[in-house]
């Protein structure tokens, strides 16, 4: 969403890391100091129940930011973010960001449409839990294909490498269901699978089951 003055004006301000799998970025309760930017590779972004299970709320991909939560007042950070693959992320500080922000009226606008469409995000999770598991696993997977889906022979390639339990907590269901349902679209020709990969190989029958109210 940025032009090439501002991602200039705040690659210049920033950090370079290289992301590396097992790795955190950031992690749940750290002091929220410094906001970040994807420019390679994927992420997941994890939260821990009061069960003590590992939570997954969504994933980040190139172009996402990262801790968005500094701008809630008196807060911590509120998610651990863990790598998913190799890739490159910049950070800049709190301070230099906000004053990034003041300069900069579209990298404003363009940060208060991400987190507006975190939120509806996030609603329209929660509204999925009313429908069954294999419209909930329907939209989920056309989310990620609409975020980061790469064409390929085979149809809409998602390049974010999830197990079937990550799936699973992003869904909100068991990794036995997750299992159960890709089978299912995977013999009616909807989905293609393979180890942590997953292809959408009849986009129009897929929106279409995410969209029924079952």
């Amino acid at each position: 969403m940025l032009n090439e003055t501002e991602r200039t004006e705040l690659t210049d301000r920033a950090v370079s890391h290289t992301l590396m799998p097992a790795m955190p970025l950031t992690l749940q309760g750290d002091p929220r100091n410094r906001v970040s930017v994807l420019l390679q590779g994927f992420a997941k972004a994890t939260v821990m129940s009061k069960a003590g299970l590992e939570v997954i709320l969504r994933v980040y991909g190139p172009g996402d930011i990262i801790g968005c939560d500094f701008m809630i007042p008196d807060q911590q950070r509120l998610e651990t973010v863990f790598p998913l693959t190799p890739g490159r992320v910049i950070s800049v500080s709190v301070g230099d960001f906000s004053r990034f922000l003041d300069r900069f009226v579209n990298a404003a606008r363009a940060l208060q449409t991400v987190m507006q469409q975190r939120i509806r995000d996030a609603d329209s999770r929660t509204t999925a839990r009313t429908r069954t598991a294999r419209v909930r696993i329907a939209q989920l997977l056309l989310e990620l294909a609409d975020g980061y889906g790469i064409q390929a022979a085979n149809g809409v390639h998602i390049p974010v490498p999830l197990s079937q339990s990550e799936l699973a907590s992003l869904a909100g269901d068991s990794r036995e269901t997750v299992a159960r349902v890709l089978w299912a679209l995977r013999e009616n020709g909807l989905v293609v699978t393979g180890y942590r990969r997953i292809s959408i190989a009849d986009m129009p029958s897929l929106r279409k089951l995410a969209a029924t109210m079952e």
